[in-house]
Order: C-alpha cells, then sequence, then structure tokens
C-alpha cells in the first residue's frame, strides 16, 4: 500500500528499511510481466518493472531541469542482502551507501538541481557479486516554455550493460516532445537529424522542441528519454492538448521482442490511450494486436527508412502484441493534466532461460508444440562442471563437463546447454524441466554450488489449416485466397501464413492475391503458425487456371486522314488443357469512336496524330486478355496538283506540269494516273487518253473543254484525286484595247487601259503590252489570263516641249503559235513639278506666317494655290499659328498648269505652345525699398530673362526683388524648351519718394508756403 511504500521528502538521503515492494512468482508458475501505475490527486505515471535477472550494477539518472515546487530523484532499492553501492555526486564526490537487507530503499535527492548524469555502481571491494534496481525521475515538474499544470515523472533505470547504439524515436500522438541523450564513457559520438554530437562521461544532450520522428545512432552505448511537455502547450502547433509531463526511457532496437502483453491504464481520468510501435518496414504487415492487425496507419521513420511506425489508438485495458520480427513499444496514456507513459517491454539481457527447439524445423520457441519432436537448451550467465536434467519430475540425468555453445551479449559471455532428450509431447498442458547446475568455486563466479532452476513450459495444439478461394480462374489474372485457420488454443491467433503456390512463388500474406502466370492446375498449399508458436498441417485445395487468351493483330503503322484500312486479327489461345475459344474482340481506335466488336474490323481516321490502336480478347471461359496494343500514325494525304498549260489548236501538245506532294513537301514515293478526257479520240487512241508518267502531255485535235484528271497514291497506299476543266483556245485570236480616259493625257497621270481581245474559241490566254513602241521598244509587260480589267501605263513627267506623242501596242495570245496585235498612237500634254524646302514649327504666338517652301521647277506657265485641314491657312499661303490651333497640320500646294494639268504636294507644319505670361502693368516701391515682382508664367521648359538688370537681384527667374533708385521699365521674356516659342510682359516700377507735408500755409506772397501743397504727393497714384 501507498502508505508503506511512499517516501516523504524528509525522507530522503537516508536508508529506509523494508520499503520496496517484492513481486513475487510461486515456484514452478510461469514467469509474469509487471507495471507500475502510480495515480491520485491530479497525479499520474508508470513504469515497466525489470525482473531480478535484468538488474544490474551501474545506473545513470535521468531527470529533467527541476521547475519550482518539485525536487529531482534518484531511489536505489536493494535486490539483494548487504548490498553496498558508491554514487558519484556532480562535482565529483562520492558518496557510499550499504543496504543491508533485499528491500531496503535509498532515495537521493540533492537540492534542487538537475540529476541527470549522477550515477551509482556497486561497490566492488564489497558487493562485487550484488545487483539492485533504481529508479529516477521529479516529484513533480513542469516542461516546456508554459505553465498552468504539472505532473511526477517516475521510470525504472536500464542498466548500463542494458543500453544500446540505435534508437527509433515515435512521436507522442498529436503532440511535440523533447530529447535527453546520455552517454556512461568519454568521447560517445551520436548522429541525431543528421549532426554528429560528442558526449563524455556523464554528459548529457538535450534536444529542442521535436514533432517529427528520427533516428539516433552512437558508436558506444547510450541512454535516451522522451519528454512530452506540460499540457498548455503540448500539441503538434505549440498549442493546448490534454496530457502534461512524462519521461520514458526508450528501448534501444537491439532489444527488441516479437510478443509481449501490456497494460493500457484509464485511471486518473486518462482519456486517450496509444501505443508506439517500431517495426523494420518490410514487417509491419505482421504486426498484430490480439491476432489482429490494427487499423492505423504506418510511416516510414525519418532518417532510417529500415524502420516504420505506427501510433496506435487503444480501449482495452490487456493487449497482446505480436509480429514475425522484433519490435520496440511504449504504452501511454493522457487525459486533462494527466499523462503516464512506459517501456511496453524490452527484451534486455536476460541471461538464464529456457528453450523448446523443434527438431524437424530446428526452430526454438519458449513452447512445444503437440505430436512434434523437441530438445532443451538453457542459457545460463557462468559457467558449470555439472548439470543434472530432470524432465517431469522423472530420473534426473547428470552430465560432467558438458560443452557450452558460447555467446556474447552486450559484453557478457552467455553459456548455452543443449538437452538432446528427443521427446514427443502427446497431450497439451504445463510442463517442468528441472535443471540443476553445479558451479565450481573460483575468483570469477559470483554464484557457486549447485543452482536449482525450474523451468515451465507449455504444450500447445496445432492449429487447424483451412482457406477459401474460387476453384477456377483465368492465367495473369489475380485469385483471391481467404484465410479460415483456427488457431485452436485461447489467446493466441494466427501469427504466420506460408502459401505455395505450386507455380515456384509463394506469400506470407493472410488473405493474398495471386496471379497464376500460365494454364494448368495448381494444387495450392497453405501452411500456418499461431502465436504458441505452433505449426499446423499443411491443407491442399486444386484450382483450375483457364488460358488467357493471347491478343494480337496486323495493322498499317502509317495511314493518312479519311483513308479506310482493315485489320486483321492474330490472336490466339492454347488448348492444351480444354477446350477453349476465343468468343469476344474489343478493339479501342484512341480517336473517340465507338468500341468495335467486330472480329476484322475497317477504320479510318479523320483527324492526324499518333493513336494507339488497342485489342482486348476474351475467351468461352471468360478470361480476358492483356491489352494488344499498336501505334499507327496518321497524317495527312498527299496532295494533287497540277498547271495547265495555256495552248490553242495550232499547238503540237499539250504539257501539264504535276505539283504534287506528300505532307512533307516531297514526291517520295508518289506514284501517278492521269486521264486527259479526250472525248474524241478513236476507240484504237483510247490509250492516248491515259498516263503514268509523273507529268502529262497530250495532243488535243478540236478546240473544246476537257476534263483532265491526276491520281496520286503514296506509299500507304493513301490517294487524293484532282480534277481541272482544261480548255484548247481557237486559233484565230482578235487584239484590241480601248482608252478608259478619252483626252488631255498629262505625262504626269496614269493611262488606263481596257483589253477587249477576243478569240474564236476559248480565251485570250495573255496579252503583251508595249506602253511606247517608238521610244521604248524593249519595255514591254505581260499580262496572263485571267486578264485585269484595267491596266495602268505610267510615263515620266516632263515640262516641256508642251506635247508628246507615244504609241501603244498590244499583242492577244490564244496559245502559243496564235496571236494578232494592235497598236493606237496618243498624245501626251506637259505637266508642273513641285518640289518642297523644309518647313519648321512655329509658334502659337508667332502672327501671320508666309509658306513659301513650295516651288514648280519645270518652268510650265500656270497658277499655284494653298490648302489646309483647317482655318489657319490662306489659299495665297498665308499661315495662322493661332487660328490653326496646336499640333501638326497638313498644307497642300495645287499647281494647275494652263493646259489643265496639274500637280499636288502635301507637306506638315507643327505649331507649338507659346508660354503665358502676367503680372501686371505698373507696381509701386518708396524709394530705398524693395518689392518682389510678382509676375506668373506658364509652359514647358521655361526660361527667363528681364532687361534692363539694373535694381534686380537676378534677371533669370520669374519672381526678382526690384529695388531701382528711379522708376523703371522693366521687360520680361519668357522661352519655351527646345522649342524656343517666347511670350514678353512689360513692368513699370513706380518709385514713391517721402512725402513732407508743411504745417502751415501763409498766403503773403513772399513765394512760401502762399499754398498748401505736399511734395511729392501727385506721384502717388489716386492722389
Amino acid at each position: 500500500p501507498r502508505a508503506s511504500a511512499y517516501i516523504e521528502e524528509s525522507e530522503s538521503n537516508t536508508v529506509l528499511l523494508d520499503r520496496a515492494i517484492p513481486i513475487r512468482v510461486t515456484d514452478g508458475l510461469p514467469k509474469v510481466s509487471a507495471y507500475t501505475h502510480i495515480y491520485g490527486r491530479a497525479r499520474s505515471a508508470a513504469s515497466l518493472i525489470l525482473p531480478f535477472e535484468t538488474l544490474g550494477q551501474t545506473y545513470y539518472s535521468m531527470n529533467y531541469t527541476q521547475s519550482a515546487g518539485g525536487k529531482n530523484y534518484l531511489a536505489i532499492v536493494a535486490a539483494e542482502d548487504n548490498t553496498s553501492v558508491i554514487i558519484h555526486e556532480k562535482g565529483g564526490s562520492t558518496l557510499p551507501v550499504t543496504l543491508a537487507k533485499a528491500g531496503d530503499v535509498y532515495e537521493y535527492i540533492a537540492g534542487t538541481g538537475d540529476l541527470t548524469g549522477v550515477y551509482v555502481e556497486t561497490d566492488k571491494t564489497k558487493s562485487s557479486c550484488k545487483r539492485f534496481a533504481a529508479f529516477s525521475g521529479s516529484s513533480v515538474i513542469v516542461i516546456g516554455p508554459c505553465t498552468g499544470s504539472q505532473d511526477p515523472l517516475y521510470q525504472q533505470l536500464y542498466p548500463t550493460v542494458s543500453w544500446g547504439r540505435n534508437y527509433g524515436v515515435v512521436p507522442f500522438k498529436d503532440r511535440r516532445y523533447i530529447l535527453r541523450i546520455l552517454a556512461q564513457e568519454d568521447n560517445t559520438k551520436f548522429t541525431l537529424d543528421g549532426t554528429s554530437i560528442t558526449l563524455n562521461k556523464g554528459e548529457f544532450y538535450e534536444s529542442g522542441i521535436l514533432t517529427q520522428s528520427t533516428f539516433i545512432s552512437a558508436d558506444k552505448l547510450i541512454s535516451v528519454a522522451q519528454y512530452s511537455l506540460t499540457q498548455n502547450c503540448s500539441s503538434a502547433l505549440g498549442n493546448a492538448i490534454i496530457g502534461d509531463p512524462e519521461m520514458v526511457i526508450l528501448n534501444p532496437v537491439e532489444f527488441s521482442i516479437k510478443t509481449v502483453t501490456v497494460f493500457s491504464s484509464d485511471l486518473e481520468s486518462i482519456v486517450d490511450k496509444y501505443i508506439n510501435v517500431l517495426i523494420r518496414t518490410n514487417k509491419v504487415n505482421s504486426f498484430k494486436i490480439n491476432g489482429v492487425a490494427p487499423t492505423a496507419s504506418w510511416s516510414t521513420l525519418v532518417g532510417n527508412s529500415t524502420y516504420s511506425f505506427a501510433q496506435i489508438s487503444v480501449t482495452a485495458s490487456s493487449l497482446t502484441l505480436t509480429a514475425d520480427d522484433g519490435f520496440n513499444a511504449i504504452a501511454y496514456g493522457f487525459g486533462n493534466a494527466e499523462s503516464y507513459s512506459y517501456s511496453a517491454g524490452t527484451n534486455l539481457s536476460s541471461n538464464n532461460y529456457l528453450t523448446v527447439i523443434d527438431e524437424t524445423r530446428n526452430e526454438e520457441s519458449p513452447n512445444g508444440c503437440i505430436g512434434q519432436t523437441v530438445d532443451f537448451k538453457v542459457n545460463l550467465p557462468y559457467e558449470p562442471d555439472r548439470i543434472t536434467w530432470t524432465l517431469e519430475g522423472g530420473v534426473p540425468e547428470p552430465v560432467p563437463n558438458p560443452v557450452p555453445e558460447k555467446k556474447i551479449v552486450n559484453g557478457q559471455t552467455i553459456y548455452v546447454y543443449r538437452y538432446p532428450v528427443n521427446k514427443t509431447y502427446t497431450q497439451t498442458g504445463e510442463y517442468h524441466l528441472e535443471v540443476v547446475a553445479h558451479v565450481p568455486t573460483n575468483a570469477n563466479n559470483c554464484i557457486t554450488g549447485d543452482i536449482t532452476t525450474n523451468y515451465v513450459f507449455n504444450i500447445y495444439d496445432l492449429p487447424i489449416t483451412d482457406f477459401e478461394a474460387k476453384l477456377t480462374g483465368c492465367a495473369n489474372t489475380e485469385v483471391q485466397f481467404t484465410d479460415k485457420s483456427d488457431s485452436k488454443t485461447t489467446d493466441f491467433a494466427i501469427t504466420n501464413w506460408l502459401w505455395d503456390f505450386r507455380d515456384g512463388t509463394t506469400s506470407t500474406d493472410q488473405n493474398p492475391k495471386h496471379a497464376f502466370l500460365k494454364e494448368g492446375k495448381y494444387k495450392v498449399l497453405l501452411t500456418v503458425k499461431s502465436g504458441t508458436g505452433c505449426y499446423s498441417e499443411p491443407v491442399e485445395k486444386e484450382i483450375e487456371i483457364y488460358p488467357q487468351p493471347v491478343s494480337n493483330f496486323k495493322a498499317p503503322t502509317e495511314t493518312c486522314t479519311n483513308t479506310e484500312f482493315t485489320i486483321e486479327d492474330l490472336s490466339t489461345i492454347s488448348k492444351d488443357i480444354s477446350v477453349n475459344t476465343i468468343k469476344s474482340w474489343a478493339w479501342n481506335f484512341d480517336d473517340g469512336t465507338a468500341i468495335s466488336n467486330d472480329q476484322n474490323p475497317k477504320h479510318s481516321y479523320t483527324k492526324t496524330g499518333k493513336y494507339t490502336i488497342s485489342l482486348v480478347t476474351t475467351s468461352s471461359n471468360n478470361c480476358v486478355s492483356e491489352a494488344k496494343k499498336w501505334e499507327i500514325n496518321v497524317t495527312e494525304l498527299p496532295k494533287a496538283g497540277f498547271k495547265m498549260p495555256d495552248i490553242c489548236l495550232k499547238d503540237a501538245v499539250a504539257n501539264f506540269t504535276n505539283t504534287a506532294v506528300n505532307v512533307d513537301g516531297t514526291a517520295d514515293g508518289l506514284t501517278y494516273k492521269w486521264d486527259f478526257g479526250d472525248k474524241y479520240l478513236s476507240a484504237a487512241d483510247l490509250v492516248k487518253n491515259t498516263s503514268n508518267a509523273k507529268d502529262g502531255s497530250h495532243t488535243y485535235t478540236v478546240a473544246d473543254n476537257y476534263d483532265v484528271t491526276l491520281t496520286i497514291t503514296n506509299t500507304n497506299g493513301c490517294t487524293d484525286i484532282v480534277k481541272q476543266q482544261f480548255t484548247v483556245n481557237g486559233s484565230v485570236p482578235k487584239a484590241n484595247f480601248e482608252l478608259l480616259v478619252t483626252n488631255n493625257y498629262c505625262s504626269n497621270t496614269v493611262i488606263s487601259i481596257k483589253n477587249t481581245s477576243t478569240v474564236d474559241f476559248g480565251k485570250v490566254t495573255k496579252i503583251e503590252v508595249y506602253k511606247d513602241l517608238d521610244n521604248q521598244p524593249e519595255s514591254m509587260e505581260t499580262f496572263n489570263f485571267p486578264i485585269p480589267d484595267q491596266i495602268d501605263l505610267n510615263y515620266v513627267p516632263f515640262g516641256s516641249p508642251l506635247t508628246k506623242d507615244v504609241q501603244i501596242k498590244v499583242v492577244a495570245y490564244s496559245g502559243g503559235q496564235c496571236s494578232d496585235f494592235i497598236t493606237k498612237t496618243i498624245t501626251l500634254n506637259a505637266s508642273p513639278t513641285i518640289t518642297v524646302d523644309e518647313i519648321l514649327p512655329v509658334c502659337e504666338n508667332d502672327g501671320n506666317v508666309v509658306i513659301n517652301q513650295f516651288h514648280e521647277t519645270t518652268g510650265i506657265s500656270g497658277i499655284g494655290v494653298y490648302s489646309g485641314d483647317g482655318n489657319g491657312l490662306k489659299p495665297d499661303g498665308t499661315f495662322n499659328p493661332k487660328l490653326a490651333g496646336l499640333g501638326p497640320h497638313n498644307i497642300t500646294y495645287t499647281f494647275t498648269a494652263d493646259n489643265g494639268c496639274s500637280a499636288t504636294v502635301t507637306k506638315s507644319i507643327f505649331v507649338n505652345k507659346s508660354p503665358v505670361v502676367d503680372g501686371g502693368s505698373i507696381i509701386y516701391i518708396l524709394a530705398e525699398g524693395e518689392i518682389q515682382i510678382p509676375a506668373v508664367a506658364t509652359g514647358e521648359g521655361l526660361k527667363y530673362e528681364w532687361l534692363p538688370a539694373t535694381g534686380l537681384n537676378n534677371n533669370k527667374i520669374l519672381n526678382p526683388i526690384a529695388s531701382p533708385e528711379e522708376d523703371t521699365d522693366y521687360t520680361l521674356t519668357v522661352t519655351t524648351s527646345p522649342e524656343q516659342c517666347t511670350a514678353v510682359l512689360r513692368v513699370s516700377v513706380k518709385v514713391l519718394q517721402a512725402v513732407n507735408p508743411p504745417s502751415s500755409f501763409t498766403p503773403n506772397g513772399d513765394g512760401i508756403n502762399d499754398v498748401w501743397n505736399i511734395k511729392y504727393l501727385e506721384s502717388y497714384p489716386k492722389a
């Protein structure tokens, strides 16, 4: 009870007699697992309790930085009488403690300091063979950057020989955590999250606050503790979530277990209970809780993908964890300001245990199976010189000087002895093996004499195998196998399955899916293993696998749009086992069209591109093939085309020029077929109506219209056809043309003519036009059919002589050998020519500007007139910028000669904005006074100049200060930049003299003050 075991703070640092709680299993009964859970008054903590066999002689305290209100502690518990230990305190001092009786306790406290790294060991001079237990933690503590609640820390410590080198750390579910890593040797190096850290003996490393899983690897033995945080900052995001500080000392992966039963408590308001499991990634499917795979998801461990972990929510109190491979686990729970956490079991350096050997499979297990021949092995931490075996109270069998198999576990030698009894059990139940080992007396043995150990083991029933599966299937198609086996032993589920599909493959899944690659009859074999370690007798069931059709077909690799092609089905199916046929075909042409079920379908594509044709066939046993796929490239059709000659009946032959090409622009691989459409050929000459030459040629005998057809075919068999109407023209053309303007042909204007030539049949195929036959006989222009309605003739303008005659000639053709011509003479009149000088920009305030940059250069007699796009320009060339407005303006000059021929040129002038300035015309100052001239100006890039500069402080600014001695007229010139437009302001500055009125006047005629005049008064405004 608590009253007997609880240690008050006042009882620390003294030996407390018989304060430990002993747990003993009655001799002959099975071993047990033990856990301790401290709870009450809103406090909770728990620990795995280690059996005596795993206790050691050296322990390091694991604690945490103490918060107000609590103390770190290290509790030492004697497991044997007369146990002397030495506590190595921080700072180097030592504290010897002797515990006289097993069950005596000593709780070490050193103020409010952090005891992590303090270690305790047996006094080798007094208790070299003694082992003891140790616990550490805090009476109550806050962990993390928050307050509000607190909880105790409590864990039984692992002896240093049971530390490890590799640890996988799994976060508490939805919570943050902190790690401490403690060394027992100098120069211990470990790696955490890619960072290498070195510790000396008794030193520890504390991580920051972590959220992800991690892997720790060291070159020497280390101890690792994981801490949860105070409730108000414990969540993964740093917010509040139920729970409180907790410490759990982690097991290294070296000490993993394959099966354990754990206790998951609800006490002290625990709401959420979890088990964290770490196991090799390739073994996650073998992990079971009470024989059932958990529904929680598995995640790869950060830093070592060899391992995976799961955070499993649980509700039951007693849970049996099993797996095919070793795993590590912790059990923990959270409530409102409550928490507990402890190792769910560990396989420490246990050094005295029994295994039962299945001789048939040469496998070792804690128990045996009915009907199987077994031997026994014991593992001992000492080397006896005699072993006596007694099985089930039978006749003892002494073995003198037994020869052991030796193995090293964490630096300790373990001696393994085999009892080759070849025992076969026919009844299930509990059995006993007594082993008496005589250990000789010498300096290396802490224990001597006869050591008797009673081992207990069980013989279990074999599991019964059964499974379900569909008894027929198809090759390459998965068949579902469902296990229906029974373990035949309460509390032990089926843990392992071995399926032999008799096709060279196996599976260890419980309910596998398997695809047989070939048809045939397969006797599928299943053997199972239960949690007892017993294997079933194998069960065999026959499954017939029907053949899978093999889809295959023949199709082109290249085709063209809108070209139909046929696919030939080549699919097959084996008939070795039974009669099988292909009963259906499903064609997918990859172009959005409907699936075709024809065996040999026809298809065409409407668009270019690469398409994948796929075929899936189905057999009469409903076995479906894998899809056979075939890529086909669809290109545009080749493009047929040809050019037709212009011929008349006199021409010897009509030659047609082929222009057909493939989609790539070449004519490679094309074949041709011409049909000349000659309906006048006799039956004997019909062979002349076709040709396979690239370019066609044919002689026609009648002037008429004919349909000429060209058919081309490319290497893919794609064809294109073009048909054109071809005319054989008559042999008698008649040349003619008319002038579209019949008077005043000016040399600088276009002379337009219209072709009016004709032919007796067909069309005029071309005309040749000579615009000045006499002076330029080589200058000719050809116009092919269709000839334009208007043909423009241009001549070089001239100003003198006043007229020139030119002869126009037109030659009309209806074929190569058929032509006619006509000539007509016209008189060209002289025309003016105008040049233009540069017109500079003007300012809007420039007043009237005379435009005189336009010049007629030939000297022809006539008159020139100006016109513009606004109101600013007069016909005589006077331009007013103000009226025209800002910006560009077109000025057009038209010169009309006396003969009516004229020339027109347009040029642009730009009007820039002038500045605006104001400031009044007269301002007044007193003599010897000054005033700032209040001028105001607007414009771009303004520059200022006042003249004269006399009396001004600065004549280059807008508002200078004026202080003239006498009346002065100032002129301000404001200039824009860069346009150089100006505006002028004139300001008169009047200087007023001081007024000195006389105090009286005497009209006595002496000329002095005869009247009352005030000197200078008249110079004041309005005086």
